[in-house]
């Protein structure tokens, strides 16, 4: 068993990113298929050091990033891919080859070179719980528009909280729960276009009777 521990604070680095942040939210991309190149661990910190920057209740930051890498992350990635048996019965209207396409890359994460736990701790209450919840999601999406802005791709696994007291017991944060799980590195190909997204703004000027 591969036992994954927190190494500390990954180093700050006080560098900007030249990409716009609109750019980088209209870039972003759920990327499935990845470069073996590392990402450069400059731009990791900057990515993590946003993400750190979300809004939360009184400010507690209710949110640990566990960067996983060479063995760790092989290790991960084989509790993953227990996740594919859950899709199977969750999902019974996917085709033969989505199934097939999942079971792929969940056994390998798309081949990322990095991925990065992201855990909540455990709330005595469901207001604390939705509390905790919404700040590590929002930490998240920071995340993910920051590795953009660097260059690097991403995507938000949440599937594998069905497996995820496999991965908390061997991270040994049995005491946490599992946000997500997020694959890093470069793309390994082009993404495409963005396609188009519903408007679900609503604008009120009386409230409803």
């Amino acid at each position: 068993m591969v036992r994954l521990r927190d190494s500390g604070p990954v180093e700050k680095v006080g560098v900007s990113s030249p990409m716009d942040f609109f750019d980088a939210v209209a870039g972003r991309r759920s990327i499935r298929s990845y470069s073996p190149v590392p990402p450069p661990p400059e731009s990791l910190a900057r990515a993590l050091e946003a993400a750190s920057s979300a809004p939360s209740q009184l400010n507690e930051q209710p949110w640990r990033f566990i960067i996983v890498e060479g063995e760790a992350r092989d290790r991960l990635c084989s509790l993953v891919a227990a996740s594919t048996r859950m899709l199977r019965d969750m999902f019974p209207l996917f085709d033969a080859d989505s199934l097939a396409f999942a079971a792929r890359f969940l056994s390998d994460l798309g081949g990322a070179p990095t991925a990065i736990v992201v855990t909540y701790p455990v709330a005595e209450t469901d207001h604390q719980h939705k509390v905790n919840l919404l700040a590590a999601g929002g930490a998240i999406l920071l995340l993910q528009v920051a590795l953009r802005a660097e260059g690097l791709g991403s995507v938000c696994i949440t599937c594998a909280e069905w497996v995820e007291d496999a991965i908390r017991s061997d991270l040994g944060y049995e005491t946490e729960r599992l946000a997500a799980i997020i694959p890093v590195g470069f793309p390994d190909g082009d993404p495409g276009e963005q396609p188009p997204r519903e408007d679900k703004t609503v604008r009120l000027r009386e409230w409803p009777s």
